[in-house]
Formats: C-alpha cells, structure tokens, sequence
C-alpha cells in the first residue's frame, strides 16, 4: 500500500521547477557529471531490481539546470549496489522489514551515515529511541531535509568530509593550541 501510494506521489511531481519557487519538489543535481552517472546507475540496476517507477524521459534543454528522473525500487537487496552505495540523486530503495531490530541492522548496515529519516505516529517513545540506535549524522522524525543555519550537518564512516552549519561548523575551521606554563610561585 505505501508503495502504491509513494508511485502514485512520484507520477505527480513536474521536474524543471525553478528551484527558487514554492512549487519546486525536486531540484536539480549539481552537475552534468552527476546526472549522467545517476541515470545510467539506474539504467544498469533496473535489470537486476524491482524497479516500480521511474519518470518518462523529458526534454529538460528549456530548463536551466541538470534534472534526474526520480526512480523508485522495491524489495532491494541488502548486498545490492542500490542498497549501499549513495546515489545523490532522486533514486529510493524500499525494503520490508519485520522488526524494528531488523531494520536497525538493515539501516546501519552500510559504510555511510549521512542521514536517516523515520516516520512514526509515535512521537515519543520508540520513534526516538529507534532514531538514537540509526548510525547517521543528521537524523529527522516525521520530516526530510529540514535544516537551518545554525543546524549542525555532517555525516558518520564515509559520508562526508567534516560538518558544517552551526557552531560544529565553525569548529572545522579552528585548530586549538594549548599553552601550559607554571606559575613563578609555583616553581
């Protein structure tokens, strides 16, 4: 039912919005490079997942910017490529779980860490319990990319190179030095 609902979601989003604009859903990616290298990753993994959707190619040479085609797959492999690598584009990779020990494991199962999301009814207790048990540096309950500037982001393992945003991010631009001298009377 989620995944009917998700494709459904997916088959509404209009690409090529201006990003500035409250309408835009899906931005583009940084570079041509990037979009090149999403769009054959997911050409050359939807022969080997369950790919559910993914956006009818589009003429994008009236929009300015590098649009990727969102793309949805379920029941993904923990040992696919899908599964641990990061894609840095609009490409999702479902799997059913049956405990929350189960996903726990599935979720922190991977070299990187840059953020995890959980979307609960429970608000409270388990929900956030759960959350401090993902290995991620930017964690959100109920939302998704929701940041200010003085919100620290970073990642764990292999995401990312240091943090930035907030006070952790002025710390990467600090190196201390420490200065240890006896007091005369002490000497």
């Amino acid at each position: 039912q989620f995944s009917q609902m998700l494709t459904t979601r997916l088959n509404q989003v209009e690409l090529g919005i201006d990003p500035l604009s409250d309408e835009c859903q899906f931005g583009p990616v940084i570079s041509k490079d990037r979009l090149n290298a999403i769009e054959s990753f997911v050409d050359q993994i939807q022969h080997t997942e369950n790919l559910l959707f993914r956006s009818p190619p589009y003429n994008f040479s009236s929009h300015k910017g590098f649009w990727a085609r969102p793309a949805l797959f379920s029941d993904v492999s923990p040992q696919s490529a899908l599964w641990s690598q990061e894609i840095f584009g609009p490409v999702l990779a479902m799997r059913t779980f049956y405990s929350d020990e189960e996903a726990i494991t599935l979720a922190n199962d991977s070299n990187y860490g840059l953020t995890g999301a959980l979307v609960s009814r429970d608000t409270d207790g388990q929900a956030t319990e759960l959350l401090s048990q993902l290995n991620a540096g930017v964690l959100w309950l109920n939302t998704n990319q929701l940041l200010w500037p003085e919100t620290p982001f970073g990642g764990m393992r292999s995401s990312g190179f240091g943090w930035e945003g907030g006070l952790a991010g002025l710390h990467e631009y600090t190196q201390y030095r420490t200065l240890i001298y006896p007091s005369s009377s002490s000497i």
